[in-house]
């Protein structure tokens, strides 16, 4: 993956806590070639191979790795795990775009917001609630 993407992050952190397996850096040309297309179909990262086995979705890759190596990470406990879920699903759906447009520029992945203090108030308010 693109080490510095919020796709990529949270499941290179679980790798990381996990030890297991490695974060190979991916020049997004790649994402087309047919061996990449081969772990994920779409294209797009992050990306996993496991074995014989693929996935793509950070929120799918982060349960798979931390449920399978990392299960303090990803308790059986169905509130728990349930409350996570909640966490990872509430970023995908709601701060995605907040990091996209307060933390990309930073990286030099995106321009900086047109009214950056509008765009730091609404990161502030997803945070919040």
């Amino acid at each position: 993956g693109l080490t510095g993407s919020m796709n990529v992050m949270g499941p290179a952190m679980i790798l990381s806590v996990a030890g297991c397996g490695e974060l190979k850096p991916t020049m997004l040309d790649a994402l087309k070639s047919d061996d990449f297309l081969k772990i994920n179909p779409f294209g797009q990262m992050p990306a996993l191979k496991d074995g014989d086995y693929s996935l793509a979705e950070s929120g799918a890759i982060m349960r798979y790795l931390a449920a399978s190596y990392a299960p303090d990470l990803y308790p059986e406990d169905p509130a728990k795990r349930a409350f996570i879920d909640w966490a990872i699903d509430r970023f995908v759906s709601s701060c995605y775009q907040d990091a996209v447009t307060c933390i990309y520029p930073v990286l030099g992945f995106a321009s900086a917001p047109e009214d950056q203090e509008a765009a730091g108030k609404a990161c502030t308010k997803n945070m919040e609630e």
